[in-house]
């Protein structure tokens, strides 16, 4: 039985390689693929949404004032001036509240108003508004604020310990808890506004922003079914890409090998030629034409560097073509002689 001679098509290493390596990463990404494709669920976990829901929450304040020459009144309300703790009588706060849900809920829960006095070293605990219970979307509390009790707190608790500390801050919150009952599912939820409002001064600051909200979902999970004819079509399209990139590589190996690329015992000696005298010498196209001059053939090549050096002129290098049987041929024209060397 006779062997086939496949007649192989020679190919620079480096490109023949790099084609290797791509088309093996396409039948690698394009195999995977289609494979991952073909594994998926039939059926995923989906995430519906039931439920939104948010809350809004609003605080206010009345001020009331002692006899004073600043404010032609004896009332001010939030944004209507500077609050002199020197001229304050007393002042009432409030808290308003709003539950809002997209679908019909039992609601119920409870909230407690509390006051912390808050220092970088210690911290006191007050009960504005006990323990309340509510039982629809909606509700509303009032309770004063004793800015001279806060202060004289502190003012003892500075006398007990001998330590007066930095930056005293009373913290009010509204402290709440709600329960929402839809018809598929439960909200519970904590909602915590509050203000900040420093003491041991004798401006009262409020801050400007006394609403504060938060919104949220309720969601619960399902199953959908996937199609099976869409996976299948998936796993098709990478397959057909991982297919003709195989193919090809095997081609590749069948039909091609790597280019040798060999070098001439001469072509090395021109390498260290080049790296040792390159500064010395000038690489030209065409052979050099010296008219009426007398050439002198030196024996090295070192013979003629010297010869360079000495008369200051260049060495002029004939390269021969890969194909050619010519050799290097170096020249230094000086006046009517020619100097040459032939590397051989």
């Amino acid at each position: 039985m006779k062997k086939i001679k496949i007649n192989k098509k020679l190919i620079s290493m480096n490109l023949r390689t790099g084609v290797i390596v791509i088309l093996s990463l396409i039948v690698i990404a394009s195999a995977y693929n289609a494979y991952a494709a073909f594994q998926q669920p039939a059926t995923i976990e989906k995430r519906v949404i039931t439920c939104k829901y948010s809350h809004y929450g609003n605080f206010n304040y009345t001020v009331f004032l002692k006899n004073n020459t600043v404010y032609n009144t004896s009332i001010l309300y939030p944004g209507q001036g500077i609050i002199f703790k020197k001229i304050l009588d007393h002042m009432n706060a409030s808290y308003n509240y709003l539950f809002y849900c997209n679908q019909p809920a039992k609601i119920y829960g409870n909230y407690t108003v509390l006051a912390n006095i808050q220092t970088d070293i210690w911290e006191k605990e007050f009960v504005l508004v006990p323990e309340t219970s509510f039982t629809s979307a909606l509700f509303y509390t009032n309770f004063p604020i004793n800015f001279s009790y806060f202060d004289e707190i502190i003012s003892q608790i500075n006398d007990e310990t001998g330590i007066t500390p930095r930056d005293p801050t009373l913290i009010i919150t509204c402290d709440i808890t709600i329960t929402a009952k839809i018809d598929n599912g439960s909200i519970n939820e904590s909602f915590l506004p509050s203000l900040s409002i420093p003491l041991g001064r004798n401006i009262i600051e409020i801050p400007g922003n006394l609403s504060q909200s938060r919104s949220d979902i309720l969601e619960e999970s399902g199953d959908e079914q996937t199609s099976q004819i869409g996976l299948i079509e998936q796993s098709n399209i990478w397959s057909l890409p991982s297919v003709i990139s195989f193919v090809s590589l095997i081609m590749l190996f069948v039909f091609t090998e790597n280019a040798t690329v060999t070098v001439s015992k001469l072509e090395k000696m021109m390498e260290k030629i080049k790296k040792k005298y390159g500064e010395y010498i000038v690489d030209v196209d065409k052979k050099p034409i010296f008219i009426g001059t007398t050439a002198i053939r030196l024996k090295s090549l070192e013979d003629l560097i010297k010869t360079s050096e000495e008369l200051g002129k260049p060495i002029l290098h004939f390269s021969p073509q890969l194909s050619s049987e010519e050799q290097h041929m170096f020249y230094m024209y000086d006046d009517a002689v020619q100097y040459e060397y032939v590397l051989s």
